[in-house]
C-alpha cells in the first residue's frame, strides 16, 4: 500500500487514541458513514505525536493516514520530508523568511525523517526556527525519526528537545521493517 492510500483505519488503534486525547474543537463525533459504520472525526488537536522507531515500521504512513484523515475535515497539512525541506531552504536563502512563513503557516506541520540530516550549525537553527514558530503560533507538529528520545535529545540539544516534547506525544513504534517483508 502506498502513502496515498493511507488510512487512519490502516494505523495502530493506540495511535488514533492519541489523536482523539487532543482534539479539541468537539472532542469526537461519531457519525455513520455511507457503510452505516461509526467514524471518529478529529476537529483540530492540541498536541501533535513524536514517531521514533526504527526503519520501516510505518511511522511515515501513519504521518500520511494522519494528514489525509486532518485534511477531509478541513484542516490544513504540510507534510515535508526534514533532508529535502533544509535542501530547499538553501536554495532559497534569499527568500529564507518567506519559505520559513509558508512552512508554518498550516494548522499542522509534519516533519518525516528528521535525524537523517547532516547535521551542521545552519540546519539546527533552522529546525529551532521552525519548531519555536510552531510552539508561539500554538500549530500541532508531527515529527517522525529513527532516533530515540535520548538520541533525539543528544543530536539536538534540550532547548528544541523540551520544546517538541511539550509539543507532541512521544510514541515509539515497534515491529518489522514492511518493506522487506
Amino acid at each position: 500500500m502506498n502513502y496515498s492510500e493511507a488510512k487512519i483505519e490502516h494505523i495502530d488503534k493506540k495511535i488514533v487514541n492519541i489523536l482523539n486525547k487532543f482534539a479539541t474543537k468537539e472532542e469526537i463525533i461519531y457519525k455513520k458513514n455511507h457503510k452505516g459504520k461509526k467514524e471518529s472525526r478529529i476537529y483540530g488537536l492540541s498536541k501533535g505525536i513524536f514517531f521514533f522507531g526504527d526503519t520501516g515500521i510505518g511511522k511515515t504512513f501513519a504521518l500520511h493516514a494522519i494528514k489525509h484523515r486532518l485534511q477531509d475535515f478541513g484542516i490544513s497539512v504540510n507534510l515535508e520530508k526534514w533532508v529535502e525541506m533544509l535542501l530547499e531552504f538553501k536554495d532559497r536563502m534569499d527568500y529564507l523568511r518567506d519559505s520559513l512563513n509558508a512552512i508554518c503557516d498550516k494548522e499542522v506541520l509534519m516533519i518525516d525523517d528528521l535525524g537523517t540530516e547532516k547535521q551542521t550549525e545552519w540546519s539546527q537553527e533552522i529546525l529551532f526556527i521552525i519548531i519555536d514558530r510552531i510552539v508561539s503560533k500554538n500549530k500541532t507538529l508531527f515529527i517522525s525519526t529513527n532516533l530515540s528520545l535520548e538520541e533525539f535529545q543528544q543530536k539536538y540539544g534540550d532547548r528544541i528537545f523540551s520544546r517538541v516534547m511539550g509539543v507532541c506525544e512521544p510514541y515509539e513504534m515497534k515491529g518489522e521493517d514492511r518493506r522487506l517483508a
